[in-house]
Formats: C-alpha cells, sequence, structure tokens
C-alpha cells in the first residue's frame, strides 16, 4: 500500500473518531440538561466524572486474609483499602468533577484534532514542513498538559477527601507519566523532524 494511500486511511479513521467523540459529548451534555430541567433523576445516571476510584490510606484492624489456589502453587490477597466514591452531581466534589472531566474531554479532543491537522498537512512527497513542527510540538504539549491535568486533580481531589472523609485518609487511584512520556517523545520526534526540514532546505538552495 501507498504513503499517501496509508496516511488517508488514517485521516479518515481520526476524523471519524473527533466527529464520534463529538456527537457523543453533545448527546450526553443534551440528555443530562434535559433529566436536570425535568427533575428526572436518570441525570445522575448519565456519566460525567462522579466516581471515582480511591485508595484509604487509614489504619485497618482487619487483616488482609491470604488464599491459596488448589495446589498451592498460587496464593491472592484481597485489597481492602480500595473504593469507588460517587459523588452527587450539584455537590461542590461533584461539580468539580464535571469541571475536571469536560478539562480531560476538551485536552482529548485537541488532541485528535491536532493529529487530524497533522494527516492533512503530511504530504509523502515533501514530507518536512514547519507546520508539522509545530503540530507535533503542539502535541507533545498536549500529551504532557493530560498528566499535569492529572497531578493537579490529585491534590485537588485530596484537599475535598481531607475535608469531607478526613478519617478514611482517601486518595486517587491514578496513573499517571504516560502522558509525560509519550509527550516527551514526540517532542523528540518533533526535533528530529525540524533538523530533517532543516536539511531539505539547505539541500534546495545547493540544488
Amino acid at each position: 500500500m501507498k504513503p499517501k494511500s496509508i496516511i488517508t486511511i488514517l485521516n479518515i479513521l481520526i476524523t471519524s473518531t473527533y466527529y464520534l467523540t463529538l456527537l457523543i459529548a453533545i448527546l450526553l451534555i443534551s440528555l443530562w440538561i434535559f433529566f436536570f430541567v425535568t427533575g428526572n433523576s436518570a441525570a445522575n445516571s448519565i456519566p460525567g466524572g462522579l466516581t471515582h476510584e480511591v485508595v484509604s490510606f487509614a489504619k485497618t484492624e482487619q487483616p488482609a486474609i491470604q488464599h491459596y489456589a488448589t495446589d498451592s502453587t498460587l496464593s491472592y490477597t484481597a485489597i481492602q483499602n480500595k473504593y469507588t466514591l460517587t459523588a452527587k452531581p450539584l455537590s461542590s466534589l461533584g461539580s468539580y468533577s464535571h469541571v475536571y472531566s469536560a478539562l480531560k474531554f476538551v485536552i482529548w479532543l485537541l488532541i485528535l484534532k491536532t493529529l487530524m491537522n497533522i494527516f492533512k498537512t503530511l504530504n509523502p512527497e515533501r514530507p518536512f514542513t514547519p507546520a508539522i513542527v509545530v503540530l507535533l510540538k503542539r502535541l507533545s504539549i498536549l500529551f504532557v498538559a493530560a498528566d499535569i491535568l492529572k497531578i493537579l486533580h490529585y491534590a485537588v481531589f485530596s484537599r475535598f477527601m481531607d475535608h469531607l472523609i478526613p478519617a478514611l485518609k482517601f486518595s486517587l487511584n491514578i496513573e499517571v507519566g504516560s502522558g509525560i512520556i509519550t509527550g516527551l517523545i514526540i517532542w523528540i520526534i518533533a526535533v528530529v523532524y525540524q533538523r530533517g526540514l532543516e536539511m531539505q532546505t539547505e539541500n534546495e538552495l545547493t540544488v
């Protein structure tokens, strides 16, 4: 398959994902507004970041019980300090959760939009262009921003827990780091790409 065909297919897939995600978001927001205005309790069941996986660091008197497989080659222990926390939509934590989810969604859309622009701009016959360098660096920043947002979310959520349920010492169970690593890799690619652009320009001037 020719590179141009591959780029076209990827562009179609990313564009479809972008608009499908946008459509689903608009639909969910519309449903939530409708149920909220009409006073329907179904508004609480619409996903919007109200559920959080948390870990309790409070001391417990119940020790973890270790179980063994039939042949004793495996052992397993239930994790007793993990909880699923659900906030009410109109509570302070619920409102904050909606804002955080919206910010995450915006970053995700911006990432998809940037990828769309990259594949639209990319030309196999002339691969090195200043626009691609700018878009790659923008994509890198967005991935890093996604992880920074997670870190800030962790800190803000911890403050909520210190105020609402201090005894259980809840903390968010989230993964941080993959976005930063991805962003750094993309930034390195952008730098290499920029060097390729410089070499391409030098060759054109030489000719």
